[in-house]
């Protein structure tokens, strides 16, 4: 960089001498030579500028000592266009010199008309005096630096020149504004240059490349592979409907035979239960018959899915994914212009709610609606839960989460988040030392109180509990209604004590459950409302473990509805306790990672706090 020297300042330069060895004299010097020259250029400039000073400084010297006929002459000489320009060279000693800075100009016609006006030149000084005014229409003499007399000229000439200054004035207040204007042009060219460039970097156009063996994977995995979704779950459930009825009937077939055993080595056994053996063999030959059937349909679909994922597939398609950009600092925000990312109506996605939190404001605005569709449910809610259906598609699931949070929870402080009207809640109350429960629903916690159960209202994303009062602490088909479910969980570890479980069940995106959602659609719950009327999560079982914290030790998990492709399944009395029996016997096996709600067990650090 050049260097920059005070306007007040001489400057001092001391050359080197002649200290270099032979050896190194003719490179260092060629170095020398040029760095000199590029420093001479850039120092130029300044020279001039700090010679410029020196001659006003000299003048202002005689100004303020009042030798104002000394001043006069070399003031002239300042402001003389016809002049030597001040000089550019290192030794500074000018006798006089025409002055090029504007600022140093304006103060020179100053200095000049206060010397003339006191070596009674009025007439003369109105020159300057003028000249001052045009360049600056809007020039006001300071009364502590100029003498009285010469502000009243200043007084006269302004009105003299009003209607030339007035023009002056409106000429730079236009050239302004056009300097503006190409300004705020530029800008807005700029703006949009970076719109379009983060338009297209929002962007981002993926090849994926396909196998055609995943292709020829039944159940509808070469369809979902091919990317068609409604094929794909439609293969899932008949080819999942057509194993399912295999599994059943082979189990009920394993019960006959236990029972046809019993009945050789008893026979009295059989009469009192109105079992004989034709009886026994009717059931095994239409079992049989069923298991055939089921498995001719499983084999015809499999083979028309396998044949029609090949036929469709296709070795790579080309897809265009919006990308996340770097948020941008304050001081670049494009203002006034829209991307197509930025105008796009998105929603937080299922995936990245962990890096972008909600405002308070969205907070509440989703808890109120929240609460509102809760409220709406809570009307009818029980209505083929606790009990009411006994066996039925509810009573599956409250059974396999009771019996997974009784292994934890028995006697044990435990807190239900997301209590709903408690049918859960009193059933932990029969083993648990003391079971509480939190729901933001008022409808939901009017029937829980009803029940006698110990509930507050309240946000999963803030308990209203104290730290460490729970062993144990659990929420069922809640988070995955959640929008800041990261926040719900740290609030769900907070509240645990330490060495206790964090029991937490999500929705799994691999999963029946999950196409037979998909397929079905929203069902509605209420009057104007339905199941979209809520946030809604869907995970894989990787994602949910990536949510707890990396201290917590994840204890175990269990799968629920793993095999069960719709609920009226549990409705047909021969199926129902084979299905039953089915799920809870896959519940805690490999298969647990297709079940459609997905329960983690943690454990909190017995020192210190996770979250």
């Amino acid at each position: 960089m050049c260097a920059s020297f005070d306007r007040r300042d001489r400057m001092h330069a001391d050359l080197p001498g002649p200290h270099r060895s032979r050896h190194s004299a003719f490179g260092c010097g060629c170095l020398l030579a040029f760095a000199g020259g590029l420093v001479l250029a850039c120092a130029m400039p300044s020279i001039a500028r700090a010679a410029e000073e020196q001659e006003l400084e000299a003048a202002r010297t005689r100004i303020g000592a009042g030798a104002y006929e000394e001043a006069e002459p070399r003031l002239r000489r300042l402001l003389d266009p016809k002049g030597d320009a001040c000089p550019t060279a290192v030794d500074l000693t000018p006798e006089g010199c025409r002055l090029a800075d504007p600022e140093n100009i304006q103060q020179a016609r100053g200095y000049y008309a206060i010397a003339l006006v006191a070596n009674g030149k009025r007439d003369e000084a109105k020159l300057p005096i003028d000249d001052m005014l045009r360049h600056d229409p809007a020039f006001v003499p300071s009364l502590t630096l100029y003498p009285p007399d010469v502000v009243d000229l200043f007084t006269v000439e302004r009105r003299r020149l009003a209607d030339e200054l007035a023009r002056i004035a409106a000429d730079k207040a236009a050239a302004e504004a056009a300097l503006r204007a190409k300004e705020k042009a530029r800008k807005e060219a700029l703006e949009k240059y970076i719109a379009s460039l983060e338009a297209q970097a929002a962007e981002e156009t993926v090849i994926e490349k396909r196998s055609r063996f995943i292709a020829a994977v039944p159940f509808g995995v070469g369809q979902y592979h091919n990317g068609n979704v409604g094929l794909g779950a439609m293969f899932s459930i008949t080819e999942g409907l057509g194993a399912t009825v295999m599994m059943v009937t082979v189990f009920v077939a394993q019960d006959l035979n236990r029972q046809a055993i019993e009945f050789q080595n008893d026979p009295a056994a059989g009469k009192e239960t109105d079992l004989d053996r034709d009886a026994i063999n009717s059931k095994l030959d239409i079992l049989q018959g069923v298991n055939i059937g089921a498995a001719i349909m499983l084999g015809v679909f499999a083979i028309a899915g396998v044949i029609e994922a090949e036929v469709a597939f296709k070795p790579s398609v080309t897809t265009t994914h919006d990308r996340k950009l770097p948020p941008k600092p304050p001081e670049l925000e494009v203002t006034g212009v829209r991307t197509r990312r930025a105008s796009a109506s998105r929603s937080t996605s299922d995936d990245d709610t962990k890096a972008t939190p909600t405002s308070r404001i969205d907070m509440t605005a989703r808890d109120e609606q929240s609460r509102a569709y809760y409220d709406a449910f809570s009307t009818h809610y029980d209505d083929e839960r606790g009990g009411r259906r006994r066996g039925g598609y509810h009573d599956l699931l409250d059974d396999l989460e009771v019996d997974l949070v009784e292994r934890h929870g028995r006697d044990a402080d435990l807190l239900e988040v997301g209590c709903g009207t408690g049918l859960l809640l009193e059933r932990f109350a029969r083993f648990a030392r003391t079971a509480r429960g939190v729901d933001l629903s008022p409808g939901m916690l009017a029937r829980a109180r009803a029940r006698g159960l110990d509930v507050r209202e309240g946000s999963a994303t803030e308990l209203p509990y104290d730290d460490a009062s729970f062993d144990v602490v659990c929420s069922f088909k809640v988070l995955a209604h959640v929008e800041q479910i990261d926040r719900a969980i740290a609030e769900m570890f907070r509240v645990t004590r330490p060495g206790g479980v964090v029991i937490a069940e999500l929705y799994n995106r691999a999963s029946l459950r999950a196409v037979a959602k998909r397929i079905a659609g929203a069902r509605a719950i209420a009057e104007g409302k339905d199941e979209s009327s809520v946030f809604v999560r869907l995970d894989t079982v990787d994602e949910m473990k990536a949510r707890f914290p990396r201290d917590a030790e994840l204890v175990t998990a269990r799968g629920i509805r793993i095999v069960t492709p719709a609920a009226f399944v549990l409705k047909v009395p021969v199926l129902r306790d084979v299905v039953r029996r089915a799920e809870f016997a896959l519940a805690d096996s490999p298969m647990k990672r297709f079940g459609g709600f997905y329960a983690l067990v943690y454990r909190k650090p017995s020192r210190g706090s996770s979250g």
